[in-house]
Parts: structure tokens; C-alpha cells; sequence
């Protein structure tokens, strides 16, 4: 089966015939609800608790537990049946919201529920990856990249639609029902797993198999986790600016959360345009730094927004490049993990944007408490992508004499 260079649309035809990717797809989607319903549930629930500022430290931990988890389960995921290891995952990540929706209604001491979110953040650390990880086993080998190219939009449209469903039923039934239709899409995931993917066995013992180079052996690969980290610092320093933006153009903080929206719905939009046509290009490496210094400067007039309508429209355009970046750099990627540890090295690129995001929201921290002014982190925004694209030019530069951004273009 040959794809047509010049028909960008024909992919996602041919990936369409595919049963099992079709199921892969809405599996993936279910799976990704919970974690992107999260920041709305647990901040809603934190109000519950005694304040939206307790709300907004259970969100962080379970970012940080998510980003050093996704570390070591990886790894741990590539050791087992991956099939049986993601569902096993889902329900550990399932029970965990069940129980921390209990103990929200309960208005139950902040330690126990910071115990169950962490669970649940490190449970679905690896998540993601591990999905990820499965496209080469469910599709032909010439329609990966454009597997990875069109994840990387549906990846987006979970993040439109999950802070959506969590609000929604926020307003319907309270933060605790959103907890608990958390699990439940956790468990339906879980099944999904079991049911509709195919087995992959586990790796046999180290002592029976060569040696697999661990993801961090390649310095190509560590260059895109460096771009990556620092696209989740531009994700979270804008994303911690959103609520107090709104504030100081006379609306509700409440409207952080369309403007969340509004960057998000960029990124897919984008995404539909570019992403199958770019994302899985020739030099994936190479287009994913160009974009993400590229997506660091368009968030930059967001500072100067008079208006909220003028927001919401400059966040959309700031976020056309985010769902192309991602696609080019989850392929670059994966052409240089060994696939016995394909889990594991999506799993670290899943810890690259979550400590990422959380230096971000670090930093915005700082500069709110200093500064006070919002705007100024949609400046900042722009720092950490010129700095990763400026140490990773050098590096590509000094290595072996290869052109600037060879070393993440493959």
C-alpha cells in the first residue's frame, strides 16, 4: 500500500479502513478524558475543600505525580503484555478518582485526598505513551506518520472536550459527579484495552534479549525532550495567566477557561490544516523546533489584548502551531526509540511537557506574586523556545559537523 505524496487527505481514508485503528481511536479519546478533565474537577472540588487555591495545589500535584511517574512506568508498561498493562493502569487510575470523588463529598482531610490524586496521577503517567506506543502494531508502516500526525490532533480535540465535560457536569451535578464519570471513562477505557487491542507479549528477560539503547542514550532524542519541556513551560505559563487575564479585562475569572478553549481549538484547527501534511514531512525534528519557536512568538501579542474577544482571537492563532509541533516531534521520536523501549521513550517525552508545565506554572507563580501583571507571562512565553531551539542548534552545530537543526531533524 503506497500513499500519494500529493494527496494529503488520502491517509486518513486509508487509516479509516483500518477496524482496528478506528478502535484504537475512540479508546485513546476515552482514555484521554480523565486527564483532561482533571485541572476543572479538582480545582471545582478544591472550592469544596475550602478554597480554589487548595483546588489548584491538588491539580499541580497530580501534574508533578504525573510527570516523575511517567519516569519509571514507561519502562515498567514495556515489560509487560502492553494490552494488559494499560487496562491494569486505567482501573488504577479509576479507582483512584472513585475514591477521591468519595472523600471530596465527604469533605475528607487534605492529605487523604492528596494521597488518591497522586495515585491516580502517577497510575496515569504512562497512559498516553503506551497508546501511542501501539500505532506501529496496528497500522502499515507507511501510514505511521500520519497515524502520529493525526493523534496529535485528536489529542487536541480531548483537550477541547474534556475541561467542556468536566465544567458541564460541574454545573450539573457538582465536581464530585465530574470525579466520578472520570472513573467511569477510566473503566470503560480499561475495557476498551482489553478487548479491542491486539496483544503485544512482553519484553522476554534482559539476559535472553540484546540489549535494547535506552531513549536517553541518543542525544537526538534528548534534544526533543528538551524542545518538548519547553513547550510545556510556554503551556504553563500562559495557561496560569488565563484566569487573572480575564480578570484585568473586566470579565469573570471564569473565562480562563474558554480561553484555554480558544488556544486549544487553535491547535486543532491547525491541526486539520497541516498537521498530516507537515507533521509527518521529511524532517520532522527540524519543523517540530522551527514551530515550537514559532509557537512561542504568536503567544507573545496576547499581552496587548484590549479586549476579551481580541484574547480569545490571538490565543487561536497562537495555538495553530501547537497540534503540527506535536506531530512532528512525536515522529521524530519515534523513528529513534528501539521498540522494545517505545513505551518508556514516549513516557519520558509525556515527563519532558509535564515538569515542563510545571516550571511553567512555577514561574508564573513567582512573576504574579513579584509582578502582579498578567501579561507579562505571554511575553516570557517566549523565552524558553528560543533558548531550546538556540542550545539545540549549537549542539547540532558542534556535533560532528552537522547543519543547524540536523540534530532534531532527522
Amino acid at each position: 500500500m503506497t500513499v500519494p505524496a500529493h494527496a494529503p487527505e488520502r491517509p486518513l481514508r486509508l487509516l479509516a479502513a483500518v477496524p482496528r485503528w478506528r478502535w484504537w481511536v475512540l479508546g485513546c479519546f476515552v482514555a484521554r478524558l480523565p486527564s483532561t478533565m482533571v485541572v476543572v474537577a479538582l480545582v471545582l472540588s478544591g472550592k469544596r475543600l475550602g478554597s480554589y487555591g487548595l483546588g489548584a495545589g491538588l491539580a499541580g500535584l497530580y501534574t508533578v505525580a504525573a510527570g516523575l511517574g511517567a519516569l519509571w512506568r514507561g519502562r515498567a508498561l514495556d515489560r509487560r503484555e502492553l494490552r494488559a498493562g494499560l487496562a491494569a493502569e486505567l482501573v488504577v487510575a479509576g479507582g483512584a478518582f472513585l475514591v477521591t470523588a468519595a472523600l471530596v463529598a465527604a469533605r475528607a482531610p487534605l492529605p487523604l485526598v492528596a494521597l488518591t490524586v497522586g495515585v491516580a496521577g502517577v497510575a496515569s503517567s504512562a497512559v498516553f505513551a503506551g497508546y501511542r506506543a501501539f500505532l506501529p502494531e496496528l497500522v502499515p508502516a507507511e501510514l505511521v506518520p500520519a497515524a502520529y500526525a493525526i493523534d496529535a490532533v485528536l489529542l487536541e480535540v480531548a483537550f477541547v472536550t474534556g475541561p467542556a465535560v468536566a465544567g458541564g457536569l460541574s454545573l450539573l451535578v457538582g465536581p464530585v459527579g465530574a470525579l466520578v464519570a472520570m472513573a467511569g471513562f477510566g473503566l470503560v477505557a480499561a475495557f476498551l484495552a482489553r478487548a479491542r487491542l491486539p496483544e503485544r507479549p512482553p519484553l522476554p528477560p534482559p539476559s535472553t534479549r540484546a540489549p535494547a539503547p535506552a531513549p536517553w542514550s541518543n542525544p537526538e532524542v534528548v534534544a526533543n525532550y528538551a524542545v518538548t519541556a519547553s513547550v510545556g513551560m510556554v503551556i504553563g505559563l500562559i495557561e496560569a495567566g488565563f484566569a487573572p487575564l480575564a480578570v484585568v479585562l473586566g470579565a469573570e475569572d471564569g473565562v480562563g477557561g474558554v480561553c484555554s478553549a480558544a488556544y486549544a481549538l487553535g491547535s486543532a484547527l491547525g491541526g486539520v490544516a497541516f498537521a498530516t501534511r507537515l507533521g509527518s514531512g521529511r524532517h520532522p525534528g527540524r519543523l517540530a523546533l522551527v514551530l515550537t519557536v514559532v509557537l512561542g512568538l504568536l503567544i507573545v501579542p496576547s499581552a496587548a489584548a484590549p479586549s476579551i474577544p481580541v484574547l480569545l482571537l490571538l490565543l487561536v492563532v497562537g495555538g495553530l502551531p501547537f497540534a503540527t509541533a506535536n506531530a512532528a516531534a512525536a515522529n521524530h521520536l519515534q523513528a529513534r526509540l528501539h521498540p522494545n523501549r517505545a513505551t518508556e521513550g514516549f513516557a519520558l517525552q509525556s515527563a519532558a511537557v509535564l515538569l515542563g508545565l510545571g516550571a511553567g506554572n512555577a514561574a508564573a507563580s513567582v512573576v504574579l506574586s513579584v509582578e502582579g501583571s498578567p501579561r507579562l507571562l505571554y511575553v516570557l512565553a517566549a523565552v524558553p523556545p528560543v533558548i531550546a531551539a538556540a542550545v539545540v542548534a549549537a549542539w547540532a552545530t558542534t556535533s560532528g559537523g552537522r547543519p543547524a537543526g540536523r540534530g532534531v531533524a532527522g
